[in-house]
């Protein structure tokens, strides 16, 4: 039982570290769209970077899962 909870909880890491990956990399993707239409209106560069989301947050979110799922077993 405890071997099939630990092996869950490996693969829903693994997903976790997938999803993380595609978001930080959409985020980068959505960064320099955003980066480069601005660059036409000076002005509009810091409320463009303002709207990217920021991956850090996502990443501490998945942290703190893991210590969750870590103190449960």
């Amino acid at each position: 039982m405890r071997t099939t909870t630990i092996s869950r909880i490996e693969a829903l890491e693994g997903e976790l570290a997938r999803r993380a990956s595609v978001v930080r990399r959409q985020g980068k993707e959505e960064r320099d769209r955003l980066v480069g239409a601005s660059l036409s209106d000076p002005n509009g560069l810091p409320a463009a970077l303002a709207s990217v989301p920021a991956g850090d947050m996502l990443d501490q979110r998945i942290a703190a899962i893991r210590a969750a799922w870590r103190a449960d077993t």
